[in-house]
């Protein structure tokens, strides 16, 4: 029984991360929204990230011009997420957090606790 066994600095997951792109407009793509039948119509969305990733503009287009952007608000990250869930439109989550738009979580213990006392480190 042979295994192959690599050093962990060379899992891609755990190697150096690549610097993030100074790109600031991304184009999320188009969106179809269905209300009755026969009642539907296509948008498409961009997000210019603003202050460094701390505001996000948000664009979108007429049906009839979807490559016109047209200026929809500035809103905080979780506010612009919210606003992408309410109207059904799924982008990955990886991408998202590629661009600088993932969610973050905040890890806290109780007072005098650490990582290391959980998992005798």
């Amino acid at each position: 029984m042979s295994k192959k066994v690599i050093s962990i600095s060379q899992h891609p997951n755990f190697g150096p991360k690549k610097p993030r792109s100074r790109q600031r407009l991304f184009d999320l793509g188009r969106h179809e929204y269905m209300g009755a039948p026969g009642c539907s119509w296509m948008t498409n969305y961009w997000v210019k990230k603003v202050d460094k990733g701390r505001y996000w503009e948000l664009y979108s287009s007429e049906e009839t011009a979807l490559r016109q952007k047209i200026y929809c608000g500035t809103f905080e990250p979780d506010a612009l997420r919210d606003y992408f869930d309410d109207v059904c439109f799924w982008i990955d989550e990886d991408f998202l957090l590629s661009i600088g738009l993932g969610r973050r979580t905040a890890v806290s213990f109780p007072r005098g606790e650490s990582l290391e006392d959980e998992f005798d480190i």
